[in-house]
């Protein structure tokens, strides 16, 4: 079973005694992605690429890797689902999504606010 996950990913318990996913919000400087590898079928079809997509962006990773920054496939602050895939010659796996996140913070709130009478 293939199994991706953002780092940092949050799993909650909802009140139907399902798993929720949860929206989190990552770094753009400091979030990774990472995986675990498909097992291969070697030596005869090694896996050789990931393909990471965020709407109609496309992002290739040369296999063996099994993370990536954050900001190496997401260029902007946003909120963002996004799917991978496995390849090798002989094909491509289905497109496993991606938990949703928001990429970037808002800014913290003004410190220190006083008014000047003078």
């Amino acid at each position: 079973m293939k199994r991706i996950m953002l780092l940092l990913a949050v799993m909650l318990f909802s009140a139907e005694g399902a798993w929720a996913q949860t929206a989190l919000s990552v770094s753009l400087a400091t979030g990774t992605l990472a995986w675990d590898a498909p097992p291969a079928d070697a030596p005869y079809l090694p896996l050789t690429q990931y393909v990471i997509t965020c709407g109609s962006v496309a992002t290739v990773l040369p296999a063996p890797a099994t993370s990536i920054p954050l900001n190496s496939f997401v260029r902007t602050p946003g909120v963002y689902s996004c799917t991978m895939r496995a390849e090798n010659a002989f094909g491509r796996s289905a497109e496993t999504p991606i938990p949703s996140f928001t990429a970037g913070y808002p800014p913290a709130e003004p410190a220190a606010i006083r008014l000047d009478v003078r």
